[in-house]
């Protein structure tokens, strides 16, 4: 039987579930201080392990989406369709999902920012006006810096691919010097934690642990416990090392973890939420910023409670589900209709 073929892989979704929550919660945070609303209360803390908690949603994600992909592809890949259906999987949803908020936007704004260059347009077309803000203004809308980097990360694994399944020590090792070469060079606006080739080695990490690892060890995971435990009891300590390899070594360590500690969790209840979480975290991560922007700055000026918060942030999560059930399903049917009539 392909691996393609093969059942669910189910804490890869349960990390993702918690990935996507750290990402919304610190978003949420940051949408309260940019509304210039006040509060005394925050649903997480600002930082995890000593990592900033968006920072660690993310590397989760970047992890989960390697061993995934490795899982999936690891005995055969025809590139094209390979690229067709990944591309396919991004850009529609994105597109639609950027149209709505650009209308909401321009009825909000009455009218385009007119000192925008006008053909600044196509980074919004490829997905990379998040990152290109670094640059200069553009018409980012919807998708952080995070999709620019997703999107190449799938395009580059089928070249990775080939290496973890030819030399998986050589290719885990070659990306790590990349890394450490990066930390050297980078000077650019665009922070390196940004910069897709800096996500190597979570991404190969989550290649490596499908091909060379297979499943979840009880010795990794408490591996990965210690580094946490370490990361946490050293905060203060670890406050000016750099960012980006604090985020990665924690991120690597927690998917050791939470992998090992997730494995066993089975059951209806927990494919339900496996469904779930496949179907509607990408949506999720597309909508979830803009939602709260449109929602929190109704507070502006106000000083929330702790209940209010609570309330506020729940809003924020109905509203983001809504939004992106509605894209999911509208975006289903232009696909659907699409084919039909091609």
């Amino acid at each position: 039987m392909g691996k393609s073929q093969r059942e669910r892989i189910l804490y890869f979704d349960l990390i993702k579930l918690i990935a996507m929550l750290c990402v919304f919660v610190c978003h949420f945070t940051r949408s309260l201080e940019a509304a210039g609303v006040g509060f005394d209360f925050k649903i997480l803390p600002d930082t995890v392990f000593s990592v900033y908690l968006g920072s660690f949603g993310v590397t989760l994600f970047f992890i989960v989406s390697g061993a995934a992909l490795m899982y999936v592809y690891e005995e055969k890949i025809d590139i094209k369709t390979y690229i067709i259906k990944r591309l396919k999987g991004i850009y529609p949803l994105f597109w639609l999902t950027y149209l709505f908020a650009f209308f909401i936007t321009f009825y909000e704004n009455a009218g385009m920012n007119q000192g925008i260059p006008k053909a600044r347009i196509i980074y919004s077309v490829l997905g990379c006006d998040g990152n290109m803000l670094w640059f200069g203004p553009n018409f980012y809308m919807v998708g952080e810096w995070f999709l620019s980097v997703i999107v190449l990360l799938y395009l580059v694994f089928p070249v990775l691919r080939s290496g973890i399944k030819k030399s998986p020590y050589l290719t885990f090792g070659a990306v790590i010097v990349l890394f450490i070469v990066l930390l050297k060079i980078w000077n650019s606006p665009m922070p390196l934690e940004c910069f897709f080739l800096s996500r190597l080695p979570e991404f190969v990490f989550g290649m490596f642990f499908i091909k060379v690892i297979r499943t979840p060890k009880w010795w990794l995971g408490l591996a990965g416990a210690f580094v946490l435990i370490l990361a946490a009891i050293c905060s203060d300590s670890l406050v000016n090392t750099n960012a980006v390899l604090k985020t990665e070594v924690v991120g690597i360590a927690a998917f050791c973890f939470l992998s090992w500690c997730l494995n066993p969790v089975k059951g209806p209840v927990i494919e339900k939420i496996s469904s779930f979480v496949n179907r509607y975290t990408y949506g999720i991560f597309l909508t979830h910023h803009f939602v709260q922007a449109q929602i929190l700055q109704k507070f502006t000026g106000k000083v929330l409670q702790s209940s209010d918060v609570i309330l506020a942030f729940l809003l924020c999560m109905i509203v983001t589900l809504a939004a992106t059930v509605f894209l999911f399903r509208l975006n289903k049917k232009i696909l659907e209709r699409g084919r039909n009539n091609g």
